[in-house]
């Protein structure tokens, strides 16, 4: 599950509600069209469906990616760990594929959703999850940034059972539980100066 997330907002804005292929409508009932969404602020309008691309497999997001864009789909969902790691970087080769073949007119008509992976909490780490994130996308800036995981990282994947009943769902984390409420705080401004950088 995703929870706090930061969108672009007036202070740094990519795009105008004049310019921009997307329309605000009052609820997901009232669109008409793949480009029609919420409004999120005074200049943000998130579409209402988009597509996602988790479970595509390593390797395999590109083609579905450029085809869900050709389909019309004007809103890309996806994440630092999909597909381990691999996704990001494909969906970023379909969306310069996408400008360069001008199934999209430029980067403003397509709104990129993507979230942050929990080893990453904490001010330094935060930064770096987005970094590279954006690298992958070869983007400037996402629309949409979700704090995918708000738990702490582990330290395997391989957790036991018994090792969890005997020591607390904490046993695996690599954060003590009493210092997850400030490495957390840390993600959300490293998140907070991102947005103020034009990163989000």
């Amino acid at each position: 599950f995703a929870l706090p997330l930061l969108y672009s907002s007036n202070t740094h804005m990519k795009r105008s509600l004049t310019s921009a292929p997307f329309r605000a409508t009052t609820s997901a009932g009232d669109a008409q069209s793949l480009t029609d969404g919420v409004q999120l602020s005074e200049n943000v309008i998130m579409p209402w469906v988009g597509y996602g691309t988790y479970r595509l497999g390593k390797e395999k997001a590109y083609q579905p990616t450029l085809d869900a864009l050709k389909a019309g789909y004007r809103c890309i969902d996806t994440a630092f760990i999909y597909a381990g790691e691999h996704t990001e970087k494909q969906v970023g080769e379909a969306l310069q594929t996408a400008l360069k073949e001008q199934v999209v007119g430029s980067r403003d008509d397509v709104f990129v959703i993507t979230k942050h992976w929990r080893k990453y909490h904490g001010y330094e780490k935060t930064t770096e999850c987005l970094r590279l994130s954006l690298k992958r996308l070869k983007l400037d800036y996402v629309d949409l940034y979700l704090i995918h995981w708000p738990g702490p990282a582990y330290a395997t994947m391989n957790r036991r059972n018994d090792v969890l009943e005997e020591h607390g769902p904490w046993a695996y984390a690599t954060t003590v539980e009493k210092d997850m409420v400030s490495v957390r705080a840390e993600t959300w401004r490293a998140m907070e100066d991102a947005l103020q950088q034009g990163k989000i």
